[in-house]
């Protein structure tokens, strides 16, 4: 299976997951599950924005692997959308503050991820 392929069913499971959520069942257990029914464990998986916050699978991300849980994503965008937009410029203090911030939030999320699935 190709590596869009694996991160599209993985993402494609975890939206069907989230609405049939147990209670009790946290990030983690719903993302296991996800990642075994795809069979992305040890495999080199693109997920082609699927993994982002707003998605199933990266809301999901966020509330297991970031330090504060879902409530990091606001903070996440905001730090991204400052980088991108050029709001801080380039090179400045402010830029290597909010590039720093911003990898080590990343770094959080998908490192824990790449790092509990073994994904290349």
């Amino acid at each position: 299976m190709g590596n869009n392929r694996l991160g599209a069913s993985m993402a494609s499971i975890t939206e069907a997951l989230v609405p049939r959520r147990r209670e009790g069942e946290t990030a983690l257990d719903l993302l296991d599950a996800a990642a075994d029914a795809a069979g992305i464990r040890g495999m080199d998986a693109d997920f082609d924005g699927q993994d982002r916050p707003g998605e199933p699978l990266g809301d999901l991300l966020f509330e297991a692997f970031s330090p504060n849980g879902i409530a990091d994503i606001e903070r996440y965008e905001e730090v991204s959308q400052s980088i991108d937009d050029g709001e801080v410029e380039y090179g400045t203090p402010e830029h290597e503050a909010a590039q720093a911030e911003f990898d080590a939030m990343y770094e959080a999320v998908y490192g824990g991820f790449r790092k509990r699935y073994d994904l290349c």
